[in-house]
């Protein structure tokens, strides 16, 4: 399974093994953008580049993701962030296209799917109670 640029799951276990008696309240994971389609042609370095981009992917852990705390009954307390367009080829290390990000990621988040998923998640941030280990409640 690819997902390895998208560390969520390994953080919720983590979180798990210092707070094993926790209930999420709610988990952010923000991304650095989607890739681009590759298409794949018949020869190994077409092949080679597409096995690449499943690896790194992060759209199966975040699916995952989904579907786990579907499967535990939580109201949805996980949100996932990341630009679906425009930023596939800017580099990491590309500082200098600091503005061109930020205005790519600006309109992102307008867009009317991912604005009501920030209302969403502001809404469960603003419920936030008192954390109580002990009983399994609490906000992390």
């Amino acid at each position: 399974m690819g997902g390895h640029n998208n560390p969520v799951k390994l953080a919720i276990d983590e979180s798990k093994d210092i707070w094993p008696n926790c209930r999420f309240r709610c988990v952010i994971s923000i991304g650095t953008g989607k890739p681009d389609v590759t298409s794949v042609t018949g020869n190994l370095a077409s092949i080679a580049k597409a096995c690449i981009k499943l690896t790194t992917s992060c759209a199966a852990v975040d699916d995952e993701t989904h579907k786990e705390f579907a499967r535990r009954g939580d109201p949805n307390p996980y949100f996932r962030f990341s630009v679906d367009r425009g930023l596939g080829n800017i580099l990491l290390n590309e500082v200098e296209k600091q503005q061109e990000m930020a205005a790519i990621t600006e309109a992102y988040m307008r867009f009317n799917a991912q604005a009501e998923q920030v209302k969403r998640c502001v809404h469960v941030l603003s419920e936030r109670r008192a954390v109580d280990v002990d009983e399994g409640e609490g906000f992390m």
